[in-house]
């Protein structure tokens, strides 16, 4: 039995740990940090290098540890955490993996949560220093662990398109700003934006039945009704 956990163990965390150093070194044709940076920008993870450095570094810490058979729980929590951000970030489509899916994760944090369970055998680390980290309330610990680690760092993705752009954000202090000057104008607080139109910005006020015309510094107020004031322009930007 305990050259099966040996096998299993080495098996696990080996694989686990080179993953990792294809992320952080280039080793084994892996993309390194810049490459993984990319992706995890793609993904929402920002800034993607900081999260491509944390998986590596989970990934050869967690798998060396549990190759070792050295501070098991801690090691197992490391690869849970890894592989719960890995099922959801990229692989929740899908099960199977040869469709994308997150089985590969799922079964690899099995196995580090099994092994906190039984223990790393008598030919660990663990065994050699006398720690008796495993069993039922080790293993909690860990999935607890790595359950609340994978959280923090999904609660912290970004996925594109949720951001405001440079470009959203000035058009947004520009509004701000022509609805501060409208109000002194015309002494009314609703304000209707109606869009922008070749660099014009279009305003309307309900109040005194103006629309507001706005391109840089200057500003032009027609009368709603009069010919020339468009309810809403025709192209907005």
């Amino acid at each position: 039995m305990e050259i099966g956990i040996l096998l299993l163990r080495l098996a696990i965390g080996l694989v686990l740990a080179a993953h990792g150093t294809q992320k952080l070194f280039d080793w084994f044709g892996g993309p390194g940090l810049s490459g993984v940076g990319a992706s995890f920008e793609n993904l929402g993870f920002r800034p993607g290098k900081l999260y491509a450095f944390l998986a590596g570094a989970s990934q050869i810490g967690g798998g060396l540890l549990l190759a070792l058979g050295l501070l098991t729980p801690l090691g197992a929590a490391a690869v849970i955490a890894v592989m719960l951000v890995a099922a959801v970030s990229v692989h929740a489509k899908a099960f199977f993996v040869q469709n994308g899916g997150f089985e590969y994760a799922l079964v690899i944090a099995v196995i580090a949560l099994s092994v906190t369970f039984t223990g790393p055998g008598p030919v660990s680390l663990d065994a050699a220093f006398g720690l008796p980290l495993a069993g039922p309330r080790w293993a909690a610990a860990a999935l607890v662990v790595g359950i609340a680690c994978a959280i923090v760092t999904l609660r912290n993705r970004r996925p594109p398109g949720n951001e405001a752009s440079p470009l959203r954000a000035d058009r947004a202090s520009a509004v701000t700003s022509d609805a501060g000057e409208i109000q002194r104008e015309c002494a009314h607080s609703a304000i209707e934006h109606l869009g922008n139109n070749r660099g014009a910005r279009f305003y309307r006020c309900e109040g005194c039945r103006l629309v507001f015309i706005v391109e840089g510094d200057s500003m032009l107020a027609l009368p709603s009704t009069q010919p020339g004031a468009p309810s809403r322009p025709s192209s907005l930007s």
